[in-house]
């Protein structure tokens, strides 16, 4: 894979739905390169440091792993993200923790309805990293947090207010 990121130790590389990623855990911090990856700022990544539910990740996509874009994994099963982030840190295989996720992006919509705009963790859908979101594997909504209106933007959480 690309060096698209220093950190202060090293990012993990691992597999999510048998594509590469690179799992940031908490403590590290995202410091990018000459090519920004896509996706990537200070703001969106502030936002998702320290999340109980959300760890950053780098995915390629591009099939020789040289571009990169930002995103999000999003647990939404109660997994202890402190344990797993020092299991990945040690070495241990965490492919089956990483595949109860959804990938996400730092995502910041306008309801064309109620014109309300909120922060979420908006659902990669259609990518290598989430062929098909499950909803009976991980909840998801699509409805605006204003108006309710159902064909809003599919997130797994609202991050922050307008």
């Amino acid at each position: 894979m690309a060096e698209w990121v220093r950190t202060l130790h090293d990012v993990i590389d691992a597999t999510k739905n048998g594509w590469p990623i690179r799992y940031v855990p908490d403590d590290e911090e995202i410091v990018p390169d000459i090519e920004p990856m896509a996706g990537w700022s200070i703001e969106r990544d502030a936002i998702a440091r320290h999340h109980p539910r959300l760890r950053r990740i780098a995915w390629a996509f591009d099939p020789g792993g040289e571009r990169h874009a930002f995103g999000v994994l999003h647990w939404d099963d109660g997994t202890d993200l402190a344990v797993l982030d020092q299991q990945a840190s040690s070495g241990a295989d965490v492919t089956d923790a990483l595949e109860r996720t959804l990938a996400c992006e730092i995502h910041r919509p306008t309801c064309l309805e109620c014109l309300g705009t909120w922060t979420v963790a908006a659902v990669l859908s259609g990518t290598p990293v989430n062929p098909v979101p499950n909803p009976r594997k991980h909840r998801y909504s699509t409805e605006c947090p204003g108006c309710h209106q159902q064909r809003w933007v599919m997130h797994t959480e609202v991050l922050a207010d307008g």
